[in-house]
């Protein structure tokens, strides 16, 4: 039976929201060259596109690729966006089956060339300032996906994309945030795929694009 693999994009509400066109063209764009099925989460908006599994194909075992927003820094964690919490803490139910591992695609991490997690116990990485004591103090003991974050990078290659890893880096919160809502348990594995700093929409397209042929050891393709 195929892993089954949620690939979660955490995007700033501020930036999906942005008048900057070029960034509402990339998620777009993004969304529907990763997956046949696509599903958003974000308050007061959810669509689903069920063909993959309507057609009865391998896609249909992958689970969807879900757009989360986290809010505003830890607010959700705190109960003061009351809305983005509620969404995330729906995301089980839209997935509809506990996911083997997740990929985390973040606007918090921007590299030269793609790059991915491959920190078996990634620590958490608190990325804003000016909250409360408390919001630095959250804990996420998740271990890291170190065997899909290997397919995610045979995968880039196989459509020509340089990729790196990074060994030591934590999980910044545009991943926590939304993990400690969603999957609070921490029993499911996490490895992040950064974004690249040229924010060029192309190349985050072209990181998109499924390889020609499925990657080793795996039935459905990880960056489908």
């Amino acid at each position: 039976r195929p892993r089954r693999i949620a690939v979660v994009f955490s995007w700033l509400a501020r930036t999906v929201c942005s008048t900057t066109p070029r960034f509402n063209r990339l998620l777009v764009a993004l969304l529907l060259v990763r997956a046949p099925s696509v599903a958003l989460a974000s308050p007061g908006l959810r669509t689903a596109s069920s063909s993959a599994a309507a057609n009865g194909t391998c896609a249909s075992m992958r689970l969807p690729v879900v757009f989360v927003s986290h809010g505003g820094g830890p607010l959700p964690l705190m109960g003061q966006q009351p809305m983005v919490q509620k969404h995330l803490e729906e995301i089980p139910q839209l997935v509809g089956q506990k996911p083997k591992a997740i990929v985390v695609i973040s606007a918090h991490w921007e590299e030269k060339v793609a790059t991915v997690l491959t920190n078996p116990k990634p620590s958490l990485l608190f990325d804003y300032h000016g909250f409360p004591p408390q919001t630095y103090q959250y804990k996420y003991d998740c271990t890291g996906a170190t065997d899909v974050a290997s397919r995610v990078q045979e995968c880039l290659s196989a459509v020509g994309i340089k990729s790196s890893t990074d060994t030591s880096r934590g999980l910044d919160h545009g991943v926590f945030v939304p993990l400690l809502l969603s999957y609070p348990q921490a029993d499911v594995p996490i490895t992040q795929l950064s974004l690249l700093k040229s924010l060029d929409p192309a190349a985050h397209v072209a990181m998109g694009t499924p390889p020609p042929s499925p990657c080793t050891g795996a039935s459905e393709r990880v960056l489908c």
